[in-house]
């Protein structure tokens, strides 16, 4: 069962990619994203369990870092994403 967050999620995710892929490219990006996708929903689990193993503090300390780290990488691509949508 999908929550509203996923289908948000998957419903930009795939317009992003499809308006910044190249045009002849832009089936192959988006089989590339979902690839990715479903290789977090493989990995996730099992990193998980490894990490409740480890601790409950690693494993939310993880929870934590995860998703700033991956903020800061959007933040650093942002201005040539910007560059390559203006021109």
């Amino acid at each position: 069962m999908s929550t509203l967050g996923e289908i948000l999620v998957f419903a930009v995710t795939t317009a992003v990619v499809a308006d910044l892929a190249p045009a002849p490219l832009r089936g192959r990006y988006n089989g590339l994203i979902g690839m990715a996708w479903g290789t977090g929903f493989l990995i996730a689990p099992i990193a998980g369990t490894r990490l409740l193993v480890i601790g409950s503090t690693t494993l939310w300390l993880s929870c934590a870092a995860l998703p700033l780290v991956a903020a800061l990488c959007q933040l650093s691509l942002a201005p040539a994403l910007r560059r390559r949508t203006a021109g």
